[in-house]
């Protein structure tokens, strides 16, 4: 059964989101909202933080195109080494 994990952002509460909760679960589309902040229930969390705490050390960029391109590397850079092991 496929699901749908989210936080508890405004957008995700709409009326628009609310109506088409039933046509979505006949679907198989489930939603669940999450809490606040609830790191352990995001399987992406811990590849985020190693990007963020050893790919990318920098935190300053001048432009979006160099902040693009610096995420692009780190991730580029951890993609290699999962693969490696």
């Amino acid at each position: 059964m496929p699901g749908w994990c989210w936080t508890t952002g405004n957008i995700h509460r709409s009326l628009h989101i609310r109506r088409a909760l039933p046509k979505l679960a006949r679907h198989g589309v489930h939603l669940f909202f999450l809490p606040p902040y609830s790191p352990e229930l995001n399987d992406i969390e811990p590849v985020f933080g190693v990007i963020k705490g050893h790919e990318m050390p920098e935190r300053s960029y001048s432009t979006l195109d160099e902040l693009l391109a610096a995420v692009r590397r780190a991730l580029r850079r951890y993609h290699l080494r999962v693969r490696r092991r």
